[in-house]
């Protein structure tokens, strides 16, 4: 973790929720650590003969998992 990952989910922390485009260079990372989750505004169907699919539509809101929360304590924990 970086710091700029680590403030992030401090923000995450102190507040219910916080705005994090798909420019962040570090959501991928974090979303797939399950560190953060999006917040799904809607749900897209795409209409595809074969399969037919909703995709989720995100806000751009994100709130800290529980995993999250415990990756930000122990790195603070290593650094303070």
């Amino acid at each position: 973790m970086n710091v700029s990952m680590f403030f992030k989910l401090r923000k995450a922390l102190k507040k219910d929720k916080i705005l994090l485009t798909n420019e962040y260079k570090h959501l991928d990372f974090m979303v797939e650590n399950e560190w953060i989750v999006g917040e799904i505004i809607d749900y897209k169907e795409i209409d595809d003969p074969v399969v037919p699919m909703l995709l989720p539509v995100y806000s751009g809101y994100v709130s800290i998992t529980p995993k999250g929360k415990e990756q930000y304590y122990s790195v603070r924990n290593k650094w303070g």
